[in-house]
């Protein structure tokens, strides 16, 4: 592929381009935009943005300007700027979409009260069902879960399942509702639906890996819980779970199995490197134990329990 000079000489209005394809010469405004679109579409985020922000300065209130600046600031993982930029688009003649985006982005950022709010408003103003609907829904149904309103939480999964009955997230939730509501015949049921559609769902084997513990088949509950970790070894409530019900059966080999998966992938989470420590000493490798013992020290060498299993251990 040809290489791209982005140098700011080389970024300007293309010639010999229709007046459809390209901004007019004599407008500042469009030059700019033109040509951040031009770096964006190449994935020169950080330089289509300072173009962006220059013309922010010239005070324009032309919407693609935003819709843009929220685009590249999601590439670039500025989420307290972008969550300023759609709450803009949100308060400023706002398009029904502008309203979904400013509610999606209070969710995700874990404000339960205001991003209610923003969805109620966002639903009152439909004029027709968008494809956001679905997730619209199934994110109001999570927050009622949270709240412990499980009448509410239900209708708005239900509402959710209407329009998508085969979102294997959706049944794992509708499982976890009715744990909550001591109802472990219908969360089986639900997590089985999951699992049915989507045999990848970590979520939903840890689900019935929770049934099975309620009911203290502990083999059952392993066994689930490690399905749970073949597909996803970074799952931390299934290892958690896994360890605390491994070391109870005593197959630490399987812990440490587990354990070590985990920690190629989340190499500095403290909790499960203590653990290993501990593990590695129950199973005799007093070396490894050394050695992971010796590395949480170089980055928390004050730490008080690190100190206490130090010494519990030995391994001065």
């Amino acid at each position: 592929m040809q290489s791209i000079d982005f140098s700011p000489d080389a970024i300007h209005e293309p010639k010999n381009q229709s007046q459809n394809s390209s901004p007019k010469k004599e407008d500042h405004l469009s030059v700019l935009i033109f040509n951040a679109k031009t770096l964006i579409k190449n994935q020169e985020y950080a330089l289509g943005l300072q173009l962006l922000l220059k013309a922010l300065q010239d005070k324009s209130h032309r919407r693609e300007l935003y819709y843009l600046l929220s685009e590249v600031m999601e590439k670039l993982n500025l989420k307290n700027e972008r969550t300023s930029v759609l709450k803009y688009l949100a308060e400023n003649n706002p398009q029904i979409n502008d309203l979904i985006a400013w509610a999606h982005d209070l969710y995700i950022h874990h404000q339960d009260q205001p991003a209610k709010e923003a969805y109620f408003f966002a639903i009152n103003q439909m004029p027709f069902n968008p494809p956001e609907l679905f997730e619209i829904y199934k994110n109001l149904g999570n927050i009622f879960l949270k709240e412990k309103d499980f009448e509410s939480s239900e209708e708005f999964y239900h509402k959710a399942l209407t329009l998508n009955a085969d979102s294997d997230h959706l049944w794992v939730n509708l499982g976890t509702l009715e744990i909550q509501k001591n109802n472990f015949v219908m969360a089986r049921e639900n997590f089985q639906k999951a699992i049915h559609l989507n045999s990848n769902n970590d979520k939903a084997w840890v689900g019935l890996a929770l049934i099975s513990h309620h009911e203290h088949d502990l083999n059952l509950c392993l066994a689930h819980l490690q399905q749970a970790l073949e597909i996803c070894p970074r799952n931390k409530t299934a290892l958690q779970m896994y360890i605390q019900i491994g070391v109870t059966e005593r197959v630490y080999e399987r812990v440490l199995n587990a354990c070590e998966a985990y920690q190629k992938i989340v190499w500095d989470d403290g909790d499960i490197n203590l653990v290993m420590i501990q593990l590695y000493h129950l199973t005799h490798q007093s070396d490894l134990a050394r050695v992971e013992l010796e590395k949480e020290l170089l980055f928390r060498p004050r730490d008080p329990e690190l100190q206490r299993v130090q010494q519990m251990l030995g391994l001065t």
